[in-house]
């Protein structure tokens, strides 16, 4: 990752530019693969996770290129959206972002974090999986991760895992 990066938590006066960063980065998928590829995530859900200090921007030369959001759902942080824009893609950005979440789930004492994504693409589970996340068992996987899993089947979404991140110790 260049210097030029700096990931800090989000602010009020970022929010307005994370749907186009998340909808520049769903175009990476093809269309059969995300039923609603123009669908962003809710501002409600982003002010939230940012009151909560858990919206998280990366910034370049002091524009929005990343972002990511979470939710505690104890004892774990669930990564809920992970989105660079692909103009600023293969740069460590997303892997900043994601230590990010991990630090931040250590700092609240939390167990780990969580996650669904696809399962097949390099930038998806495979990324992931570089990062120390792993595939345990479906039933293994916490209730809410199995809940958002069939969520994401029943809109037409194939091919998705759920993925668990433990602190050692």
């Amino acid at each position: 990752m260049t210097g030029a990066i700096q990931i800090r938590t989000g602010l009020p006066e970022d929010l307005h530019c994370l749907a186009s960063i998340e909808s520049d980065a769903a175009k990476r998928f093809p269309r059969d693969r995300i039923p609603k590829p123009e669908a962003t995530h809710p501002a409600l859900l982003l002010e939230s996770a940012m009151t909560n200090g858990l919206l998280y921007v990366a910034e370049s030369r002091g524009q929005v290129v990343g972002f990511a959001t979470c939710s505690e759902v104890s004892p774990y942080l669930h990564l809920d959206e992970m989105s660079v824009h692909p103009d600023h893609g293969r740069r460590g950005i997303g892997t900043a972002l994601v230590t990010r979440v991990i630090r931040e789930s250590i700092a609240r004492s939390l167990s780990g974090v969580t996650l669904t994504t696809f399962e097949d693409f390099d930038w998806n589970a495979p990324f992931y999986s570089k990062l120390g996340f792993f595939r345990p068992a479906p039933e293994t996987l916490p209730q809410y991760v199995r809940r958002r899993l069939d969520e994401e089947f029943a809109s037409g979404m194939t091919r998705r895992v759920g993925m668990l991140y433990r602190h050692a110790g």
